[in-house]
């Protein structure tokens, strides 16, 4: 018996038990993965892309681009629901294969698409910024998007591969999705993703460290900047979100299958939408029907003359930069 039949072996005793537990919650899981990639998140790309071509609301194409992968990846997640097929027979084996090549390729690339998110944070509040960037903007922005999804077609030749060379590791994982079951894609996705989530923990820290002074900043001159309290607030539920990612790759390296990862894997799009879907401006969008207010501090803050430390501390951030208070 070879490695990878070995492998598959002690996986598929592993997962009996856990494999009854998930097919139990299903429905629960294919609902996160519809409602949070395919419904929520998609209303929320179109009002921004919307609403900044009005020159509404700032949005920069690192957010934009980080929301579409996760809608990608809700759609590839639910190829074999809307296939509607129990089998891996005939058109149903094609729809499988095909999403079990892709399923180790999106995760890579939302883990990516993550990292550039908050590395372009980290960028736009530094003080001196990066010479090469603020001089190449395009070629950034390009880059920026270009990077996950470089990700997601190297993983996927791989997978498409493993699967043209062993088309018996293609199996139905847990009732609602196709995957390869071999073990070299077992340990390099999870590595990847938690590698990717390592860079951006130690990333959110540095910008927390900075926004936070920044705010200190604000106190001391009775400068209140909500936006900016917004943005602290939403890196810290993205820091826990991040942990807890991380465990869950962690889970799937070691083998230690349970409910817990699958759980999380599924909800990710939503969580994702309530993260970002929660902004103001997006907000009263959609409540056209009531007329947005006036936020007094906003007023206030206008016609406050701040001190010569908050002028250097703005100017210092640099040009052309995404300063994230629009996340």
């Amino acid at each position: 018996m070879n490695p990878d039949e070995m492998y598959l072996n002690v996986r598929s005793e592993n997962s009996t038990l856990v494999e009854q537990s998930v097919k139990q919650i299903g429905p629960l899981l294919i609902t996160l993965q519809i409602v949070g990639g395919q419904v929520a998140l998609p209303l929320f790309v179109g009002t921004m892309l919307v609403l900044s071509n009005k020159m509404q609301v700032v949005a920069h194409p690192a957010l934009i681009n980080f929301c579409i992968t996760w809608i990608v990846y809700s759609i590839i997640y639910c190829l074999t629901v809307y296939d509607r097929q129990e089998d891996i027979l005939g058109w149903g084996r094609n729809v499988c294969t095909m999403q079990g090549i892709l399923v180790h390729g999106v995760v890579p690339m939302t883990a990516t698409s993550y990292a550039v998110l908050i590395f372009q944070v980290w960028s736009g509040l530094r003080r001196s910024g990066n010479v090469w960037a603020a001089r190449n903007h395009n070629a950034t922005v390009i880059i920026m998007i270009a990077a996950p999804y470089v990700a997601f077609i190297a993983f996927s030749i791989f997978s498409a591969v493993v699967v043209v060379q062993r088309p018996d590791l293609l199996v139905r994982s847990h009732a609602y999705y196709c995957t390869i079951s071999y073990q070299p894609l077992f340990y390099i996705v999870p590595i990847f993703a938690g590698a990717c989530i390592l860079i951006t923990l130690i990333l959110e820290a540095l910008v927390f460290t900075k926004a936070l002074r920044l705010m200190r900043i604000w106190r001391e001159n009775s400068q209140e900047n909500r936006p900016a309290l917004s943005m602290i607030i939403r890196i810290g539920v993205f820091s826990g979100l991040a942990i807890v990612v991380l465990v869950a790759c962690i889970a799937f390296t070691l083998m230690k299958l349970n409910v817990f990862p699958y759980f999380i894997q599924a909800a990710l799009p939503l969580v994702t939408f309530l993260v970002f879907g929660t902004r103001r401006d997006v907000f009263w969008t959609w409540c056209f029907w009531r007329k947005p207010q006036k936020d007094a501090n906003e007023l206030e803050n206008r016609t406050a003359t701040p001190n010569s430390d908050v002028v250097q501390e703005l100017q210092s951030l640099p040009q052309n930069s995404y300063v994230p208070w629009s996340v």
